[in-house]
């Protein structure tokens, strides 16, 4: 995600923060907060918005114990590509739900981003995915705008 972490620094570049030749720590506590810390909130919302079917009271603590105690907080201090393997997984979970077309292709879009995220991954996300979207729609249209859908990323 070399790509991601480039746009963010030339953003930077055009407000006042610090570029890469004057103060380092400060870069790179920026450049992780705008990448990681926004995977990490991405998921945390899409977490909590599947837990809104429960009570108040179960989705406070699904929430406050994906966001606190599991390994998510702590991913998103390290600059990997973890956390933001978990925001796709987490918007998959939320968008899967739904067998619009157009949620379709909102999750062959992730499958796709997933895919180049991590290519350890990528296979196996693919093929879970498009079992999970055939079991659901038995469909082979379904299946087909999936994968378009996946297909430039």
């Amino acid at each position: 995600m070399a790509i991601e972490r480039a746009s963010i620094y030339q953003a930077l570049q055009g407000t006042t923060a610090p570029g890469a030749g004057s103060d380092g720590v400060q870069l790179c506590f920026w450049l992780t907060l705008l990448s990681r810390g926004l995977a990490y909130v991405i998921a945390v919302v899409c977490i909590d918005r599947l837990a809104a079917a429960r009570e108040p009271m179960t989705r406070c603590l699904v929430t406050g114990s994906f966001a606190l105690a599991t390994v998510a907080l702590t991913y998103a201090r390290q600059v990997n590509n973890h956390i933001f393997r978990l925001a796709v997984v987490s918007a998959l979970l939320l968008i899967i739900r739904s067998q619009t077309r157009s949620a379709l292709v909102a999750a062959g879009t992730l499958i796709g981003v997933g895919y180049t995220i991590d290519l350890g991954l990528g296979p196996v996300l693919v093929l879970s995915v498009t079992g999970l979207v055939l079991w659901q729609t038995r469909s082979l249209r379904a299946i087909a705008l999936l994968l378009a859908a996946a297909f430039p990323w």
